[in-house]
């Protein structure tokens, strides 16, 4: 797809709105972004005494009713207003205040029609180079150039019908029409019956489900990709909406290991994401399972010991879930035998109270601690994971304490209340990071339906892309002893 988009830089006058105070006749100045980076910055001017205080606005431009080439409908939302005239200085220039635009939507009315058909969403995405289609440029004997696409990946999602990946090509020209500059963007191609417009709707249906296809994507490619907006088409409405209340990755894979693919090979990508996008939607640990995404893509922001927690806690939590009826049921079992220990323990305590061999307070805190014992123990759970979902895990770095072993929970603790690690231990903490990363992502090619064999992570292709002393748990171990 290529088009001229049109309105590169904003100037209109309209409505800002900052909590209570609504001001008109504001001129608003804002330069577009490319539309899978940079932030949207804008500026608002007015005459007048209203100097509002930082905060969340809006602001709205209606399309003129007379210019037909351009009726362009301006709307920002989530505006985070951090700077304002200063007070009592009106008189001498005008109002103003600058702020960054979290969603801006740009409406164009092409007609007056009633919207019929389909509509062509483009949701423009981040830089993810296994998403993107093979182009392969003919040059013509005329001195033309003509573009041939290859290699489309599509993916079937229930609620959506077919998306495809694809390239949008941006350009513009200088006012003499002799330079031209062009940009290709990844976009993922969908037709729908919501009418272009109407952008409540692709954001509280369409947007969702394509999100955790882009984690999932992101997943497999290890490459965080997001949804920056969109470009809706229908007979009625021309829509350009740009999301920037998020953070937009810059294509960075988290490492590599298969040449040209990620988790996965790239010729096996396609099939994974057709494969697992219906179980991962259906799944009831969804939740979870985002969590768990997000925590893996930012692991390569994080400090050494930062990822560790992380990749830890978002396990933990995605085990907590998975085994949660199971452990109520097994706890339950032991209930009676707890209940009837706590009460002989209690007399003992009481009865070393009245002899003075402890104090009251010591008693009580004892007593404390001992009624946490609500759960079963870390074991044991790992064992019901196991039942529920079983995946490879006896070849990395144990979870729960071995005789000896400093496990993957010991070392999650010490870090989570304050330990320092001495440099001397930096390479076993790396190695163990690694180790609670490829358990969590084994654990959701799990819970997906993924075979291992099919992946970077089995236990054949770990020894053959890394290190032993960081693919082997037994030599990195030894770092903590020293």
């Amino acid at each position: 797809m290529t088009h001229e988009f049109e309105p590169w830089v904003i100037a209109e006058s309209g409505r800002l709105t900052i909590g209570a105070v609504v001001q008109s006749n504001v001129q608003c100045n804002l330069v577009l972004p490319p539309w899978d980076s940079g932030e949207l910055k804008a500026e608002f001017s007015w005459r007048g005494r209203n100097v509002p205080l930082t905060g969340f606005g809006i602001f709205e431009h209606p399309a003129p009713r007379r210019r037909a080439k351009a009726n362009w409908q301006v709307r920002m939302s989530e505006i985070h207003i951090h700077r304002t005239g200063a007070k009592g200085l009106e008189r001498v220039r005008p109002c103003f205040a600058k702020g960054l635009v979290g969603n801006l939507e740009l409406i164009r009315q092409l007609s007056t029609e009633s919207p019929t058909g389909r509509t062509s969403v483009h949701f423009v995405l981040t830089p993810n180079r296994m998403l993107e289609p093979t182009v392969r440029f003919n040059p013509s004997p005329g001195g033309g150039c003509k573009s041939e696409t290859r290699d489309v990946i599509r993916v079937r999602v229930p609620s959506l019908g077919t998306i495809s990946f694809r390239h949008l090509y941006d350009w513009d020209a200088s006012t003499d029409h002799r330079v031209m500059r062009s940009k290709s963007y990844l976009v993922a191609r969908v037709s729908t019956a919501t009418p272009a417009a109407g952008t409540k709707v692709l954001e509280s249906e369409s947007l969702p489900v394509l999100e955790d296809l882009l984690l999932l994507a992101g997943f497999a490619s290890r490459i965080p990709t997001r949804c920056a907006g969109w470009i809706a088409s229908d007979r009625r409405n021309r829509v350009h909406y740009f999301r920037r209340q998020l953070r937009l990755p810059a294509g960075e894979q988290r490492h590599e290991t298969i040449v040209n693919g990620g988790m996965v090979e790239l010729g096996d990508f396609e099939r994974f994401l057709n494969a697992c996008i219906v179980p991962l939607r259906a799944s009831t640990y969804l939740l979870h399972m985002r969590s768990a995404f997000y925590a893996l893509e930012n692991a390569r922001r994080h400090s050494v010991e930062r990822k560790l927690v992380s990749l830890f806690s978002a396990f933990e939590g995605l085990v907590n879930e998975i085994t949660a009826k199971r452990s109520s049921e097994r706890f339950s079992v032991d209930r009676p035998l707890r209940k009837q220990a706590t009460e002989r323990v209690k007399a003992v305590f009481d009865g070393w109270v009245d002899d003075g061999s402890l104090t009251a307070e010591v008693g009580a805190q004892l007593m404390v601690q001992l009624g946490k014992a609500q759960s079963i123990s870390r074991r044991e759970q790992y064992r019901l994971l196991q039942e529920a979902v079983p995946f490879e895990m006896e070849d990395l770095w144990p979870l729960v304490g071995r005789k000896g072993v400093k496990s993957l929970y010991d070392i999650r603790n010490a870090i989570a209340h304050g330990s320092a690690m001495s440099p001397s231990r930096f390479h076993a903490l790396v190695a163990a990071g690694h180790h609670i990363e490829w358990l969590l992502e084994r654990l959701i090619c799990a819970i997906l339906g993924w075979s291992l064999e099919d992946t970077d992570l089995s236990s054949s292709e770990l020894r053959s892309y890394w290190l032993s002393q960081t693919c082997d748990w037994r030599l990195a171990e030894k770092g903590f002893g020293e």
